[in-house]
C-alpha cells in the first residue's frame, strides 16, 4: 500500500511538473544578450518573436513565432484603415431602352441597353484592437469595417423613344406597369457593418516566408434600399409609379483563413490574404408601389408585401499588396504600413422581392484600396 502511495504521489508530482514546464515561458534573457548567459539546461532559449532575432528564430523550433512583437510591452496592437471601394450588386437593372424611336407612321429599330445605379467609390474605414499571447505565440483580433453607398441614377427618353420597366418579361405580365415611361430615376442605398473576431498564430515555415493561420467568427447588420420612380405618358393619362424597396439584414457566421507575407528584407513583404465565411443571414425584404395620377392627385397603392427568411450566404475575401514595417526604441514599440487591392465576394445578397419571381438572387461585391497602419506596444 506504501509502494503504491509513494508510486501515485511520484507520478503526481511528474504529471504536474511536465504541465507546468509545457505552458509556462522559458526564463529567456533579452534579445542582447549573448546565448552563453542561458542556463545550461535550456542553452538555446530565444527571444520570444523570431523576428527580434537575425537567424529568424531558434535553429530547431519548427515553425518559430513570428509576431510581430515588442519587448517589454503589453503585448497589444492596434491598427486603422482607409478604404476606397466601390460596392455593385446584380440584377438592379431598373430600366430597358427598347431602341425604338417612332417617327410618325414609321418605326426603326435602334440598339438599347439596360440602365443600373451609378457605381462609384466611397471612403470609408476599419479599425480593430489585437494582443499577443505568451501561450505558443497566439495571437486574437477584433476589427469593426464601416462604410455607406448612395448612388443615383437618372435616364431620360430621347425624343419617341420608349423606355419599358423592369425587363422585358415583366412589362408583359406585370399590370402594375407603365408604358411608355418618359422618364426613369433610380436610388440605391447600401449601409456595411462588419465585426470580426479572430483567433490565429503567425509564424515562419521559412527564413523569409510567414503564415498565419486564423478562425473566428464574422457578424455584419445594416440595410439596402432601392427605390425607382417613373413617369409615364404626358397630358390626361399622366401618370408616376413609385417602387420603394427595403432589404434590413443581419447575420453571423464562422469565418476562416490564411494570411501570408513573403519577406524580401526584415522591414519590406510582399503579402496575400484570404478568407471563407459561412454566413447565416436574415433577410425582411420590404416592397411598396404606389401609383400618382398626375392630372387628378389621386395615389394608388398597387403593391405592398413585407416578409422576412433566414438562410445561409457564402463570403470570400481576399487582398494582395505590399507592406513596410519597423521596430525603434530598443526594440520596444513596432509600426507597420501596408497598401493593397482588396476584393470581397458576398452571395446571394440582392434579395429584393420581384414581382415575376421571389428575388433575382444577385451577388454584391465590393473592391477598391486599402491602407492599413499599425502599431504594436
Amino acid at each position: 500500500m506504501k509502494k503504491t502511495s509513494k508510486f501515485l504521489i511520484s507520478s503526481s508530482i511528474l504529471v504536474l511538473g511536465s504541465a507546468t514546464s509545457l505552458f509556462a515561458d522559458y526564463d529567456c534573457p533579452e534579445p542582447k544578450k549573448k546565448m552563453k548567459d542561458c542556463p545550461p539546461p535550456k542553452p538555446e532559449c530565444p527571444s520570444r518573436c523570431a523576428q527580434l532575432d537575425i537567424t529568424r528564430g531558434p535553429r530547431r523550433e519548427i515553425t518559430p513565432n513570428a509576431g510581430p512583437c515588442v519587448n517589454n510591452g503589453v503585448d497589444l496592437y492596434v491598427t486603422a484603415d482607409f478604404i476606397y471601394w466601390t460596392a455593385r450588386e446584380d440584377n438592379l437593372g431598373y430600366v430597358v431602352s427598347t431602341g425604338q424611336v417612332n417617327n410618325g407612321a414609321s418605326s426603326a429599330t435602334a440598339r438599347g441597353g439596360v440602365h443600373h445605379p451609378d457605381w462609384k467609390f466611397r471612403p470609408g474605414f476599419k479599425v480593430a484592437l489585437g494582443m499577443n499571447f505568451e501561450h505558443d505565440g497566439w495571437d486574437s483580433k477584433i476589427e469593426y469595417t464601416w462604410n455607406r453607398w448612395r448612388r443615383i441614377s437618372d435616364s431620360t427618353t430621347p425624343s419617341g423613344t420608349k423606355l419599358l420597366l423592369d425587363t422585358l418579361i415583366a412589362v408583359n405580365d406585370d399590370p402594375f406597369s407603365i408604358s411608355p415611361v418618359t422618364r426613369a430615376s433610380a436610388r440605391w442605398r447600401f449601409n456595411l457593418n462588419v465585426l470580426d473576431w479572430e483567433l490565429g498564430r503567425n509564424y515562419y515555415i521559412s527564413r523569409y516566408l510567414m503564415l498565419r493561420p486564423h478562425f473566428g467568427f464574422k457578424g455584419t447588420w445594416g440595410r439596402q434600399r432601392f427605390n425607382t420612380t417613373f413617369n409615364g405618358l404626358t397630358g390626361a393619362d399622366a401618370h408616376v409609379k413609385t417602387s420603394r424597396w427595403r432589404m434590413p439584414y443581419w447575420g453571423i457566421g464562422i469565418r476562416a483563413g490564411l494570411d501570408t507575407a513573403w519577406h524580401f528584407t526584415k522591414s519590406f513583404s510582399l503579402f496575400g490574404e484570404i478568407a471563407f465565411t459561412g454566413l447565416w443571414e436574415q433577410f425582411k425584404p420590404r416592397r411598396h408601389d404606389v401609383d400618382q395620377n398626375i392630372v387628378t392627385g389621386l395615389f394608388t397603392s398597387l403593391f405592398n408585401v413585407d416578409y422576412e427568411f433566414h438562410t445561409i450566404k457564402p463570403i470570400i475575401e481576399w487582398i494582395i499588396g505590399l507592406r513596410w514595417e519597423t521596430w525603434f526604441s530598443d526594440d520596444n514599440y513596432h509600426f507597420g504600413i501596408e497598401a493593397g487591392w482588396e476584393e470581397q465576394w458576398w452571395g446571394g445578397q440582392n434579395q429584393f422581392f420581384r414581382l415575376t419571381t421571389e428575388s433575382d438572387w444577385g451577388d454584391l461585391v465590393m473592391q477598391g484600396l486599402t491602407v492599413k497602419v499599425r502599431f504594436d506596444f
